[in-house]
């Protein structure tokens, strides 16, 4: 079997949740030629998929090494990194995968995305908010995009801003419990407990083993 059959073999499996295939189509790959990158950025997914986050930044590495245009190796790599908690690298490499400039705005927005979350963790709240803005701008159905923009506000004490945006979330997706449970949140923080437990009453109604909304229902003083 030649590369481009065991790449897109491995690439099937990986669709399909066959990791330990995909890996083997990949690595059979690699062996046939360890210069091309599809086959490494390919195992990379695969590692990360099983929370493998060291090993797939290896094979990212190694995929980026051979080509320096792969945008989603960044994007990937970063993600990684953003797993193990190593947040300032992260940023780098959304950094570099926003800068490729890749012509979907479904990627881009997912780019600016992640580097929202990563400077989010480090307390860059102002600057994840302006990250949330260009993703919602190029994907304007990201309902989790506005709900962490809501966050970022709320962090702020922006709570009518972030309101609008767990609303918007809320919106694009009637099921986000989570985003209930913030708009709750949010509303507590400007006095509105009656809005506030309703909010919490829906989150779990939607999900009923929503430890925190119990947690911040049963926290209101009515």
């Amino acid at each position: 079997m030649d590369y481009e059959k065991l790449y897109s073999s491995g690439s099937k499996c990986l669709k399909e949740g066959r990791f330990e295939e995909a890996v083997e189509c990949y690595v059979q790959a690699i062996e046939l030629d360890s210069e091309r990158p599809e086959a490494y950025f390919g195992r990379g997914v695969v590692k990360f998929d099983s929370g493998r986050y060291g090993e797939s930044i290896e094979d990212f590495d190694r995929a980026i090494e051979l080509n320096p245009s792969i945008t989603e190796a960044y994007n990937n790599r970063g993600i990684a990194k953003f797993s193990l908690g190593r947040h300032k690298e992260a940023i780098e490499d959304f950094d570099k995968a926003i800068e490729l400039n890749p012509e979907s705005e479904e990627k881009l927005s997912r780019a600016h995305y992640n580097r929202a979350l990563a400077k989010f963790n480090l307390g860059r709240y102002e600057e994840s908010i302006e990250d949330f803005d260009e993703a919602v701008r190029l994907n304007s159905d990201y309902a989790v995009a506005y709900n962490n923009r809501g966050i970022s506000k709320a962090k702020l004490a922006e709570y009518e801003e972030a309101i609008e945006d767990f609303d918007k979330a809320i919106e694009l997706n009637p099921g986000y419990a989570a985003a209930y449970n913030n708009k709750g949140v949010a509303e507590a923080r400007l006095g509105k407990r009656q809005q506030a437990a309703a909010d919490y009453d829906r989150a779990i109604e939607l999900r009923p083993g929503f430890v925190r909304a119990y947690h911040n229902r049963s926290s209101l003083q009515l």
